[in-house]
């Protein structure tokens, strides 16, 4: 895939797998868990970059453990920054405990679907599996991010950040990257690894959609009925044969990627959560070099 000459292209990478990823809840800093595969895949997907100008990390555990393991598997000196805005935004008690905890403190049963598979009340339909609220999933309930959903399911919720909050740090961090770039802009183009958590990559790639937090984590289908918002990007950088795939959460082994135009004032998204083995096929990522 091509994108405008003189641009430079941020890939934005999830941390490989934490032991809290492993257990499906846990403590918000808990190191990498035992990942050969995820990592052999990744450090694969980013040799095939070639030459990394730009390095940026989240300051949690499994950040610094992934950003430690790509500095030594391809020798990088250059500059490395640090931004605890990349870390995950879901920084909550509804993360640490178990699903049946908070099945039970909220009576998430109440969303128990239909025979169809879909909750239904006046004004809302979705579908609670696919949406991660019943059965609840304590690290990607998709209503934690949604401005839709989230009142709906955790009613006056005092530990998920809000949105005013999440729209504060998602531009200050989306900021930094674009004055990153100034900085360190180079010839050819700059190729800038950024690892952080699911949460803040599908912020961001929001943000460079259309600046909006937490309207398009989901989005109501033809039919009414709540889905997971998916990310197009801009057509003319996305061929038809690239996969589509839910903004929140990103997988581990997918990337999303940015790419910041020459006049350094914007971004816009190349393409979001694309499998790391898609584009090691016969398909590559972004052409900078």
């Amino acid at each position: 895939m091509e994108v405008p000459p003189g641009s430079a292209v941020i890939y934005l990478l999830r941390h490989l797998p934490s032991l809290q990823n492993r257990q499906g809840h846990g403590g918000y800093n808990t190191p990498l868990a035992e990942c050969s595969e995820e990592r052999e895949k990744l450090l694969a997907f980013i040799h095939s970059l070639g030459t990394i100008d730009l390095l940026v990390s989240g300051t949690l555990d499994r950040h610094l453990g992934t950003t430690n393991a790509i500095i030594e598997d391809i020798h990088y000196e250059g500059t490395t920054l640090f931004d605890n805005r990349l870390n995950a935004v879901l920084n909550s008690p509804l993360t640490e405990k178990s699903a049946e905890e908070t099945t039970k403190r909220f009576h998430l049963d109440r969303f128990a679907p239909d025979a169809d598979g879909v909750y239904r009340r006046e004004g809302i339909a979705f579908d609670p599996g696919e949406m991660g609220i019943f059965p609840f999933d304590p690290l990607y309930c998709r209503a934690y991010l949604s401005r839709q959903l989230r009142e709906e399911v955790f009613p006056d919720e005092q530990t998920l950040p809000s949105f005013d909050t999440l729209t504060f740090k998602t531009r200050e961090v989306y900021s930094r990257l674009i004055e990153a770039v100034k900085r360190f802009q180079s010839n050819p183009p700059m190729v800038i690894l950024s690892v952080g958590s699911c949460s803040s990559n599908a912020l961001l790639i929001e943000y460079a959609t259309q600046r909006t937090i937490g309207e398009i984590i989901v989005q109501p289908d033809g039919d009414g009925i709540f889905r997971p918002g998916i990310v197009y990007g801009d057509p003319a950088l996305i061929p038809p044969s690239v996969p589509r795939n839910p903004l929140f959460p990103q997988q581990h082994g997918q990337v999303s990627a940015l790419a910041i135009l020459p006049t350094l004032g914007d971004a816009s998204p190349v393409y979001a959560n694309i499998d790391i083995d898609y584009l090691l096929g016969n398909h590559n990522g972004p052409s900078v070099h």
